[in-house]
């Protein structure tokens, strides 16, 4: 069952979307990435030891952030960028917004007139 509502769901990103990606889905392979290169450089220095779980979760620590900021910043560059490609691409002309008028301006100028 796709209704629209679903069908822009499924095509819209939102800030929370693309922090959950920086943390669910960058993070975790930059880190088992960069703690395995560190490890693998680490276990032929006789004055180093590190186990691979100690060098992950400090790895985990330091990259999930790092990952959820530039996701974010990613997604409030292309956002916008959708959003001026929009507007750029609008054929009819902006909707005239009515003169406003404070409620007790209208009032007198009534009396004025009657």
């Amino acid at each position: 069952m796709n209704t629209n509502i679903l069908k822009e769901r499924e095509t819209e990103r939102n800030l929370s979307d693309a922090l959950a990606r920086g943390a669910l889905l960058w993070a975790p392979i930059y880190s088992v990435g960069a703690a395995t290169l560190s490890y693998t450089l680490l276990v032929d220095s006789p004055s180093e030891t590190a186990s691979y779980g100690a060098l992950l979760s400090q790895s985990f620590l330091i990259l999930t952030p790092l990952c959820m900021l530039l996701e974010a910043a990613g997604w409030v560059v292309f956002s916008k960028l959708l959003r001026l490609k929009r507007l750029g691409n609008r054929k009819e002309p902006l909707p005239k917004l009515p003169h406003f008028v404070p409620p007790l301006e209208k009032a007198r100028l009534r009396h004025q007139h009657a």
